[in-house]
């Protein structure tokens, strides 16, 4: 009986505990990886708004810095842009979206995902987004996510990151 409660005791109760507090640690994780990257966005709006360039200039340099930026065990996690439409902006894996109205676009459960990301973004500007979405760069493996988005501003853009829950 003693085996059967301490047994029972780990996985209902400290194990659901020790998963909950690990998936926040990674969404505080979210939150200030995203940060990062909005920051790089307000450095190249600054010099836009400084007139040192062009905003064409500013937005191509912001989106080829975030497309080649990576993190991660595998340097496979990344960063994305859309706008307020929503329209992908950049995507490094899948550029077939960019430019792409992906209002429609949803998830095997019918979630309209950059729908639901614009919605928290005008409700609270930046925000947590559940879904299912492919594994990093494999297009056939769809696993459950979490993104954290914030709102650019100046630009109407988007910027978010996410971890797959099965990390």
């Amino acid at each position: 009986l003693t085996v059967v409660l301490f047994t029972g005791t780990i996985f209902l109760l400290i194990l659901p505990i020790l998963e909950a507090r690990m998936l926040d640690d990674r969404r505080v994780l979210l939150r200030e990886l995203n940060e990062t990257a909005w920051s790089l966005l307000a450095a190249f709006q600054a010099q836009e708004a400084a007139g040192e360039i062009s905003r064409a200039e500013a937005q191509a340099r912001a989106i080829d810095t975030l497309r080649a930026l990576r993190y991660g065990p595998e340097s496979k996690d990344y960063f994305w842009i859309n706008d307020m439409h929503p329209r992908i902006v950049m995507h490094p894996y899948r550029p077939d979206l960019e430019g792409k109205d992906i209002s429609g676009f949803s998830d095997p459960n019918g979630k309209r995902l950059f729908v639901e990301f614009v919605k928290v973004v005008r409700a609270n500007s930046a925000g947590y987004v559940d879904y299912e979405w492919q594994w990093k760069d494999d297009p056939d493996r769809i696993v459950p996510k979490i993104s954290y988005v914030k709102g650019f501003e100046p630009w109407g853009w988007i910027v978010g990151t996410g971890i797959y829950v099965e990390d």
